[in-house]
């Protein structure tokens, strides 16, 4: 773009500040919150359940994401692939993810979409729900919801 304009090209590390700068304020503005969700993380973090978010994104869009929905003060740790070198692809993202929480997999409850991502936690020892419309088959008996609208009653169920 620099080229096209006429404009001497800024430096590396500039160039990394400004996409910083750009992804932070682009993924305020994005407005995609699922039907109930925001409620549900509201209602967990004045239960005082310590939320963290797992995601294959960087954490720098994970916190703009939240930023923009109104809840990225109930969320502890924004765990992208950025903050433990290892991308979200197995069971070793989440053995990372643990060792750098400073927490045994066994004392989590890893709630995702994706049946891999929750395989993947399985294998490490952590307690899951899949969050999957009931129309898709329940494979190995994982505890699972519709929708995260559904998560504080579900948990509310289990105490």
């Amino acid at each position: 773009m620099c080229e096209l304009l006429g404009m001497l090209i800024p430096a590396q590390e500039e160039c990394l500040v400004l996409a910083y700068h750009a992804i932070a304020s682009i993924t305020r503005r994005i407005q995609a919150g699922l039907s109930g969700a925001m409620e549900a993380i509201r209602i967990l973090h004045q239960q005082g359940y310590p939320l963290h978010l797992a995601s294959g994104s960087c954490s720098l869009e994970l916190a703009g994401y939240l930023d923009g929905l109104g809840v990225r003060h109930c969320f502890g740790r924004l765990y992208g692939a950025d903050l433990i070198n290892t991308f979200k692809e197995g069971p070793e993202y989440y053995r990372r993810l643990f060792a750098d929480f400073g927490i045994q997999p066994a004392e989590a409850l890893v709630v995702d979409d994706s049946p891999h991502a929750i395989n993947w936690a399985v294998q490490t020892g952590a307690k899951t729900v899949l969050v999957m419309t009931a129309s898709s088959p329940n494979r190995g008996g994982l505890a699972r919801i519709a929708s995260l609208a559904q998560l504080p009653a579900f948990l509310q169920q289990r105490h």
